[in-house]
């Protein structure tokens, strides 16, 4: 059984709910759960955080766009379930599978199997941990602001210098998960989803979104 590690938007209201409820089922299915519950669910609990936050006097500009998108979001969600979508409609942004190249992606990025400065190591040890364990630890949430860092340090690497680092004997020797795979294809593994990565994650940071990371 494999490993994987797994990448979403999370809007400022998304987080908030996190944090709040923990995460849903729905939310680690990338939003495309077809339990109508919990896409309901989901609405009602961004209304009492929209209100909670209106009480307060915690109510901005930006605040209101999050909430209004993720409103939108959770009403394609819906249409899709009852069969009303308009095909147009774009939908959510896609979770990110990074399926077991997400240690060899750590080690490219930080020069270890575990740990390192961030935003460099924002992979493994970027945000918090919010809601239960999911089998392999807690989900994370990365705010926005540490999505923008995480954005910026990838946009600036080359996919060839991050292979040049790849050594299988070096990931084998610190237990880099996945490394019993040849030089070769670890590589390929690399120069295929370092940009799938980078291009989500800057996606994010584009949309002054955050991010929420799990592994399962």
């Amino acid at each position: 059984m494999s490993i994987c590690l797994y990448i979403k938007h999370a809007s400022e209201i998304d987080q908030a709910r996190y944090r709040r409820d923990g995460v849903a089922l729905a939310d680690i299915q990338g939003g495309d759960s077809t339990d109508e519950g919990f896409a309901l669910a989901e609405l009602e609990a961004q209304e009492r955080i929209f209100a909670e936050r209106e009480a307060a006097g915690l109510i901005d500009p930006r605040f209101v766009s999050h909430h209004r998108a993720a409103k939108a979001r959770i009403a394609r969600r819906l249409a899709r379930m009852r069969g009303t979508a308009d095909v147009a409609t774009p939908p959510s942004p896609a979770v990110l599978d990074l399926h077991k190249s997400w240690h060899t992606l750590h080690f490219a990025l930080t020069g270890r199997a575990e740990g390192g400065a961030l935003p460099a190591a924002t992979l493994l040890s970027g945000g918090t941990e919010i809601g239960r364990d999911l089998g392999y630890g807690r989900a994370r949430c990365v705010t926005e602001a540490s999505t923008r860092s995480f954005a910026t340090f990838l946009a600036g690497l080359d996919v060839a210098a991050l292979a040049a680092r790849i050594v299988p004997a070096t990931l084998r020797a610190q237990g880099v998960y996945g490394a019993s795979l040849s030089s070769a294809r670890l590589r390929d593994e690399l120069a295929h989803d370092f940009p799938r990565l980078r291009d989500h994650v800057v996606a994010a940071a584009s949309a002054r979104s955050g991010l929420l990371i799990w592994m399962m």
